[in-house]
């Protein structure tokens, strides 16, 4: 498989990573750690496996925020708009090239520790609106009703269907 790998030019950000195919299983995290082309990480090798189980070919790896941080707390207080455009951008030029795409919605609580994630996801899912788009969740819920993040996954866990606007509006601060 050729790996796939698009990040900004000092690594401060990734908006892919994956292996290329003609059925690739592709998920979204929140925002990328240290997986790069050259050397996973424990959510990259989680995610090669389950897509090897559920017998795609390949996977893309995108996140809600591109911006690389081991821990979630430490990305920008406010979202950059050129760093969310150009994943954007990214995301949908990539999935353009797909017949059938099946979206892991797979970001856990992790979502709720920037306003701004939940408003990133909403311009990913409307940018995305025109595509043949099925969105899955793996695992049941967390208590606070998000996506399990494939860490925190057994690899007997299933696949379920996930209505991304249900979510969506379900957890927009009124």
């Amino acid at each position: 498989m050729k790996t796939v790998y698009k990040n900004n030019l000092n690594n401060s950000a990734r908006f892919l990573l994956g292996c290329k195919g003609k059925n690739p299983l592709c998920v979204f995290g929140i925002n990328p750690s240290t997986a790069t082309d050259i050397s996973s990480d424990q959510t990259a090798s989680k995610i090669r496996k389950f897509a090897s189980k559920q017998e795609y070919d390949g996977y893309y790896i995108f996140n809600i925020y591109p911006m690389r941080a081991t821990n979630p707390k430490s990305l920008h207080k406010f979202a950059n708009k050129k760093l969310t455009f150009e994943n954007i951008t990214i995301i949908k030029n990539t999935l353009l090239s797909l017949n059938q795409i099946n979206i892991w919605a797979a970001w856990g609580n992790t979502i709720e520790v920037k306003p701004y994630l939940l408003d990133s996801l909403k311009l990913i899912t409307k940018n995305l609106i025109n595509l043949n788009v099925k969105w899955y969740r793996c695992g049941p819920l967390t208590k606070q009703g998000h996506p399990r993040h494939p860490s925190r996954l057994a690899y007997n866990n299933h696949f379920y269907d996930f209505n991304i606007k249900h979510y969506i509006k379900r957890h927009q601060k009124v």
